[in-house]
């Protein structure tokens, strides 16, 4: 059930604003605003005159990113695997790897004959597919360490990749450089990410300015809501983006708010 409205409503305005692409990254269905903007799935940058070349090599893959599919999708994944010789496709696939293992962790069962097995299957599938993910997030940045120069998508990338890894020291060096540089969609987007995961007390002066311009946004507003104990707002914003919108990262955080509100007994 939806507890507020208001939330939903600006979902929808800035949702109105953007423009349906496929992702020049990661080849997955997104919404941006105007050239520019920041993917749902992947969260790296997309620049529609970019060519699309990375793209086509997940098209077989994307499809597969369901709760139901994830055998298939990590055989195909592993196939891929060889061919990620730069930072971006090997950021992407451990973002697919980490989307599999959220599907795999959650996707537990406590009614069937059997589930205790079942459980036990899909937790070790997680670990390992949470592995693979960390593995090539690691291979992201020993491929951007060994350039000799670091554009802003490198840069950014870097951060991106820290953060997944929950490396907040290394995620604000990258950070410090992107800020020198001031190009405008990666420093504010990555401003806003860093802000809400090292807990700014903050955090929500980088996220509202973002709300109008980045579903993303209310991803991560939804995190600042529930730092402050906003828990229903929180589920609301993110039953409505898991509903709507193409955003896996707000899967699983979605699931652990709902865990929390019932074991205190509102649900």
């Amino acid at each position: 059930m939806i507890k507020d409205l208001r939330y939903i409503q600006l979902i929808k305005k800035t949702s109105e604003s953007l423009f349906p692409v496929v992702c020049n990254n990661c080849g997955s269905k997104t919404l941006i605003q105007g050239n520019v903007g920041i993917c749902t799935v992947c969260e790296l940058v997309i620049i529609k005159e970019e060519n699309d070349l990375q793209s086509k090599l997940f098209e077989t893959v994307v499809p597969l990113l369901t709760k139901t599919s994830i055998p298939e999708a990590t055989k195909a994944l592993e196939s891929l695997s060889k061919n990620a010789n730069t930072p971006s496709s090997s950021y992407v696939i451990g973002v697919f790897y980490s989307i599999l293992s959220d599907y795999a962790y959650f996707n537990l069962n406590y009614n069937d004959k059997g589930f205790m097995e079942e459980n036990a299957t899909n937790k070790y599938l997680s670990l390992d597919l949470t592995s693979k993910s960390k593995e090539f997030f690691f291979r992201a940045l020993k491929l951007i360490s060994n350039l000799e120069q670091k554009g802003d998508d490198n840069l950014y990338l870097e951060f991106i990749s820290n953060i997944k890894l929950g490396r907040l020291f290394y995620a604000l060096n990258s950070l410090k450089t992107l800020n020198t540089n001031k190009t405008e969609i990666y420093c504010n987007y990555a401003n806003m990410v860093y802000a809400v995961e090292s807990r700014r007390k903050d955090a929500e002066h980088f996220v509202r300015p973002m709300l109008s311009k980045s579903l993303n946004a209310f991803y991560y507003f939804s995190k600042v809501l529930a730092q402050k104990k906003q828990l229903e707002d929180a589920i609301s914003i993110l039953t409505f983006i898991n509903q709507n919108i193409n955003m896996p990262i707000s899967y699983s955080y979605l699931i652990k708010l709902e865990s929390i509100l019932a074991a205190a007994g509102f649900n």
